[in-house]
C-alpha cells in the first residue's frame, strides 16, 4: 500500500488539504439543501419535516454538519493562503497582485451567486475577510493562534448574547417576539410569490435585497468565527503540521472526534 506522503508527491501537491476541502464541501451541500428547498427563514420547517425520518435526518445534518463543516472549509481557506504564499516564493514571482485579482474574482462570483441562485452566499463575506487576511500573513503562527483564540472568543460571547436577546424576548416580551415572527413568516410568503409568480428579474432583485438585509447579522453569527479559522489554517502551515497526518494535534482530535 502506498503511503499518503507517496500519493503526494506521486500528485506533485498535498493530497490531505484537498481531502479535507472536499469533505467540507459536501457537508455544505448537504446543510444547505433545507435552503435551497425551503424559504430562507424557515428552512425544513415549512414543510419537510413531517415524519419521524424526517426529524432523523435533520437531527443528523445540525449534529454532523450544521456550523462544524463552515468551520473546516474556513480553515482551509488559510490553508490555501499560505500555499499560494509558498508558491509564489518558490517561483519568485510577486504574491499581492494575483492574490487581490483573486480576491475581486471571488467577490463578484458571490455577487452573481447571490443573485442567480443563492442568497445564503458565503463567498462576499469570505472575500471581506480575505481581504483582511492580507494584512496578517506575515505574522508568526503563534500569534495567528492568539489572535485566531481572541476573536474565536468574540464570536462565542456574540453567539451567546444572541441567544440570551432571544431567550429574554419569549420570556419578557412575547407579544413583540410574535411580531418579529410574522415579519419572518411574510418574508418567507414574499420570497415564494417572487419566485413562483414573477420575473427572473424581481426574483434576482429580491435575492440581492435578502442579501443585503442579513449581510450584516451574517457577518456577527458565522464572520469572526470564519476569519478565526482562517487564521488557524494559515498558522497550522507555518508550524508545519497540515501537511503531516501523523502529527500530535491530529491523533488528539482523532481521539476527541
Amino acid at each position: 500500500m502506498r503511503s499518503y506522503h507517496e500519493d503526494s508527491a506521486a500528485a506533485g501537491r498535498q493530497i490531505l488539504p484537498d481531502l479535507v476541502r472536499a469533505w467540507a464541501l459536501f457537508g455544505i451541500c448537504v446543510v444547505n439543501v433545507g435552503v435551497l428547498a425551503y424559504p430562507l427563514a424557515s428552512s425544513y420547517h415549512a414543510g419537510g419535516m413531517t415524519t419521524d425520518l424526517d426529524n432523523a435526518a435533520y437531527f443528523l445534518v445540525v449534529g454532523l454538519f450544521a456550523m462544524k463543516s463552515y468551520s473546516l472549509f474556513s480553515f482551509m481557506f488559510g490553508v490555501g493562503f499560505a500555499y499560494q504564499i509558498d508558491s509564489a516564493e518558490r517561483r519568485g514571482v510577486g504574491f499581492g497582485g494575483r492574490y487581490w485579482r483573486r480576491i475581486l474574482g471571488l467577490l463578484a462570483f458571490g455577487v452573481l451567486n447571490i443573485a442567480l441562485f443563492f442568497f445564503g452566499d458565503i463567498l462576499v463575506i469570505y472575500a471581506v475577510l480575505g481581504s483582511i487576511l492580507f494584512f496578517m500573513r506575515d505574522l508568526s503562527w503563534k500569534t495567528l493562534r492568539l489572535v485566531a483564540f481572541i476573536v474565536y472568543g468574540i464570536q462565542i460571547a456574540l453567539s451567546g448574547l444572541f441567544a440570551l436577546a432571544i431567550w429574554a424576548g419569549f420570556t419578557f416580551a412575547p407579544e413583540e417576539m410574535a411580531e418579529v415572527s410574522k415579519k419572518f413568516a411574510e418574508m418567507d410568503a414574499a420570497g415564494i410569490a417572487t419566485f413562483s409568480e414573477g420575473s427572473f428579474l424581481e426574483a434576482m432583485l429580491f435575492r440581492l435585497m435578502t442579501y443585503g438585509e442579513g449581510f450584516s447579522s451574517m457577518l456577527m453569527t458565522q464572520g469572526f468565527g470564519a476569519f478565526s479559522f482562517f487564521l488557524l489554517g494559515l498558522a497550522a502551515v507555518k508550524v508545519g503540521v497540515i501537511s503531516d497526518p501523523g502529527a500530535a494535534i491530529w491523533r488528539r482530535c482523532r481521539w476527541i472526534a
